[in-house]
């Protein structure tokens, strides 16, 4: 339990529970409600048993020794009432599959165990294991393991678990309850968009859905891409807080990698609904040159400079799983280009081989992808 006492008005005092987003209001005008008060020695008695699960500063622990007794009488009555009335939603959330595989993580955050993570949430699991999951905080367990991953990678090159986290994240956005859970985080955004990578075509794809799902949720979300961007240019010491994106567009000589990040610049640019906001942005753009970024890319995809081998088969292979997820397809053979590690498994008496023309934006917010493929009959 934390508890974090501030005065909203003379007669009020707001503190947080564990296991409880919302903070819980107490005031002076339910006094009536109360019953019996009694003595201050036992006022004082309950309400350090409640302390004991806290942890305060001097300040606030001042600040609560100095309140009425009144008031303390309507904190310990208000904190029971909490227990009593949140027992069997505690109970679910301590029972849940949520609370299980969390456990695992806190006790051993090993790929294994972020994968078994990722497959519970990509099995949609209902609405009450998603509200347990996010009254354990495991947005921030994900978060917190994000960091250390990403900050690891920086001398190992491995990316596996990075990939597996944002994956997880990506699971989390496609809820309401999960998009608001990772923007109630003040450092959220900007761990995500720390693993932006200038080669990792699908790291930053998972990246940018990410981000583009903090840009439509709110003018906060925007907002707080904004200023993680501000501080990704700090610690890459680059000139302009959109110079990583451009840098990527520039490049890449991945036309997926550059159409992902294109169609992000859009978002930035669109999501606002003020109009002069919207405008400034536009031009903070333009005078990094985009129009000229934008040209090159034209006639790098006119001499067809451009590459997908390198992520070929990973980006057909996540198309078809999410259509077989949907029972639109039972199985496939997956024809790669030349100097790939494709190959395929065949229908049997009737191969169909495909050739990936184009792998759209999700949509919001439900993260909806559709592939245009070329098929043809062997």
């Amino acid at each position: 339990m934390g508890l974090e006492t501030s005065k909203e008005g003379p007669q009020t005092l707001r503190y947080k529970v564990q296991d409880r987003r919302e903070s819980v209001v107490v005031s002076l005008d339910s006094l009536a409600n109360l019953g019996t008060r009694p003595s201050d020695d036992v006022i004082e008695r309950d309400l350090k048993e409640i302390l004991k699960e806290v942890v305060l500063d001097e300040r606030q622990l001042q600040e609560l020794s100095n309140l009425p007794m009144e008031m303390k009488w309507s904190l310990i009555c208000s904190h029971r009432e909490f227990l009593a009335s949140n027992a069997e939603v505690i109970a679910k959330t301590m029972n849940s599959q949520a609370a299980v595989h969390l456990g695992n993580l806190k006790e051993e955050p090993t790929l294994a165990n972020i994968q078994a993570l990722r497959e519970w949430l990509d099995d949609y699991p209902d609405e009450e294991e998603i509200r347990s999951f996010i009254l354990l905080q495991g947005e921030n367990i994900l978060f917190n393991l994000l960091d250390v991953a990403e900050q690891v990678s920086r001398n190992t090159k491995n990316y596996v678990k990075q990939m597996e986290i944002l994956k997880c994240l990506e699971s989390l956005i496609n809820t309401d309850e999960g998009i608001e859970a990772i923007l109630r985080s003040q450092t959220a955004i900007t761990v995500i968009l720390n693993n932006l990578h200038k080669t990792h075509v699908e790291m930053t794809h998972s990246v940018i859905e990410l981000l583009s799902a903090a840009c439509w949720s709110s003018n906060e979300g925007h907002g707080m891409v904004l200023e993680a961007l501000t501080k990704l240019k700090n610690t890459r010491k680059v000139p302009f807080r959109f110079t990583p994106l451009v840098e990527i567009v520039l490049e890449s000589p991945n036309i997926i990698m550059v159409e992902n990040v294109i169609t992000f610049i859009n978002t930035l640019i669109e999501s606002p609904v003020d109009d002069k906001r919207r405008s400034i942005l536009r031009s903070e753009f333009l005078s990094l040159g985009i129009l000229d970024v934008f040209q090159k890319v034209k006639e790098k995809i006119a001499k067809e400079v451009y590459k997908i081998e390198d992520c070929y088969v990973a980006a057909v292979h996540r198309a078809l799983s999410d259509f077989k997820r949907a029972g639109r397809l039972s199985s496939l053979a997956i024809n790669a280009p030349a100097g790939t590690n494709g190959g395929g498994t065949t229908v049997a008496d009737f191969p169909i081989y495909l050739s990936l023309i184009h792998i759209s934006e999700p949509t919001r917010l439900l993260s909806i992808s559709y592939a245009v493929f070329c098929l043809k009959k062997k």
